[in-house]
């Protein structure tokens, strides 16, 4: 019998290491606190590594790793695993989404009660030896509005929370369908008006490149000066500096944060010394409860996964067989890119994602390019980790309808792919093909044909009036911005005489002022810039 050597890299609840420890053929190791050389010569020893929030997995320590076949994190998040490197090396990395859920949200709510009441601060004056009643007075959250950015699992959960408080809670979620929102009581709303009409502002949705920062100066100036900020969902989201300036200056009362840019956060940083702010060492998922049923989870995982070749829960690879994945590679990863393309150009609500498949690829079983497509669209805008495993799952608890179609007979390519988003009564789209065997590139976005563009990078759309002198005046202003061009792409479109969609794929990404300079060029109608993963 084959022996599968699992190495146990952080403390793990007990029930899971028995778990381990019962099966035949699974030998367990338990080295925590391990230094970086120690970390990747037993990473090269084993078949199978779990991991929490301490043990961080670089891309170094993977080099030249011939042995592992899969990493565990016993948590949702994997920002301490090098995925990418992970996956280039075929390790498959799996985490456990829903152990931490009820965890988080009480946490969030029991912070949004602390800061209203500025508990902690009240009893450090107390513990100081000082009775002071009339410095802290509260207020109550009975009948005030709890604004949540992210209605998903955790977000759900406190708006179920908040309802029970008796507040009236409204919310901002692309992809949460109207259906799904008059059933969890929420009265959706634009970004604009949650943050707005606020008492308590609760954020809930992962840290991308649309969310980073995406509470700053300008959200407080918008907030009222009554209002309380919480983030348990990722460091990064909130603009820390705005935030201390905020509370100084008394456009918000008070904030209460979780999480952190950096973790942790340096000493020296001011925001921490601020009165009107409480916060605590990244605690949402630091429940006996929810660290055991991580523990069970991810090593139940491991388990199916060295002794059946099961996949769960999944970040970074497909639940098919190896004969079915050569087939479908390509055709999984233009899903990928086109999802992900499409979202980024999509400005309204998701209710609908269309998936039409044409030529050979309709003869293949059509459901892991469909997952990895709806994975790819929700990972732009969710709270939770989403993957191949749960995509389908997902969209549907959110409202969100996924339908395929498939039609055998092709005019234009062997194979494609398109991928529709619909909301509001708004449709993008973006359509691939496979060149070659395991070439897979954008043929189409919206109505305009474009040449075969690379299915991968940094890409600059510009729409823009067909007209000379257009491609001179980006390729100056890339230029002079020290930007190169790798590929510059221009579709047009017989539906919208007169318009082109110029498409410039950069090796680096521009920043807001190469784009603003972009935007002020008078033919070009409107600018964005999107990251394909």
């Amino acid at each position: 019998m084959t022996t599968h050597k699992v190495l146990v890299c952080d403390p793990l609840g007990d029930a899971g290491i028995a778990i381990l420890k019962a099966v035949d053929g699974i030998e367990v190791f338990l080295e925590t606190g391990m230094d970086k050389p120690t970390l990747k010569k037993r990473l090269n020893e084993v078949d199978a590594a779990i991991v929490r929030s301490e043990t961080k997995i670089a891309a170094a320590d993977l080099e030249g790793n011939t042995r592992l076949k899969v990493i565990g994190r016993a948590g949702i998040g994997v920002d301490n695993i090098d995925v990418p490197a992970a996956t280039a090396k075929g390790i498959v990395v799996m985490n456990t989404p829903g152990g931490n859920a009820i965890t988080t949200a009480e946490h969030t709510i029991s912070l949004m009660m602390s800061a209203a009441r500025r508990i902690p601060q009240a009893y450090a004056k107390l513990k100081g030896g000082k009775w002071d009643r009339k410095t802290f007075v509260g207020t109550e959250l009975s009948g005030k509005t709890l604004g949540l950015i992210g209605v998903g699992n955790i977000g759900a959960l406190v708006a179920e929370r908040g309802i029970g408080l008796k507040m009236s809670v409204i919310g901002y979620d692309p992809f949460l369908t109207p259906e799904r929102a008059q059933q969890l009581g929420v009265d959706m709303c634009e970004l604009d008006d949650v943050i707005k009409r606020a008492d308590v502002l609760s954020l809930h949705v992962p840290l991308t490149e649309k969310t980073k920062h995406l509470i700053g100066t300008a959200q407080f100036k918008a907030m009222k000066k009554g209002a309380i900020l919480v983030n348990c969902a990722r460091g990064g989201i909130v603009d820390e500096t705005a935030l201390h300036e905020a509370l100084n200056a008394g456009e918000i009362a008070g904030a209460a944060l979780d999480v952190f840019e950096q973790e942790p956060p340096p000493s020296e940083l001011p925001l921490l010394q601020n009165e009107k702010l409480i916060y605590t060492p990244h605690l949402g998922a630091s429940t006996h409860e929810a660290q055991h049923k991580v523990a069970l989870d991810v090593a139940q995982q491991i388990v199916d996964f060295l002794l059946k070749g099961e996949v769960k829960n999944s970040v970074n690879a497909p639940s098919v067989t190896g004969e079915l994945l050569s087939s479908l590679g390509p055709y999984i990863r233009m899903g990928q890119t086109l999802g992900s393309l499409v979202v980024q150009l999509h400005d309204k609500p998701v209710e609908q994602i269309n998936v039409r498949m044409v030529g050979d690829i309709a003869g293949l079983d059509s459901i892991p390019v469909v997952a990895r497509v709806v994975a790819s669209v929700l990972n732009f805008g969710v709270e939770e980790p989403v993957n191949d495993v749960n995509a389908l799952a997902m969209a549907k608890n959110r409202g969100i309808q996924v339908e395929t179609t498939k039609t055998a007979q092709s005019e234009d390519y062997t194979s494609s792919v398109q991928v529709l988003i619909l909301g509001k009564d708004v449709t993008t789209s973006a359509m691939g093909a496979v060149f070659g065997k395991n070439d897979p590139r954008v043929v189409r976005i919206n109505n305009f044909q474009m040449e075969p563009l690379s299915a991968g990078g940094t890409l600059v759309f510009a729409t823009n009036r067909d007209q000379p002198g257009v491609i001179g005046h980006v390729g100056t202003i890339m230029g002079d911005a020290g930007l190169n061009i790798a590929q510059m792409n221009v579709g047009r479109t017989s539906m919208e005489a007169g318009l082109a969609l110029t498409v410039i794929a950069l090796d680096t990404a521009a920043d807001q002022k190469v784009l603003d300079k972009l935007a002020a060029l008078p033919e070009i109608i409107n600018v964005r810039q999107v990251v394909l993963k």
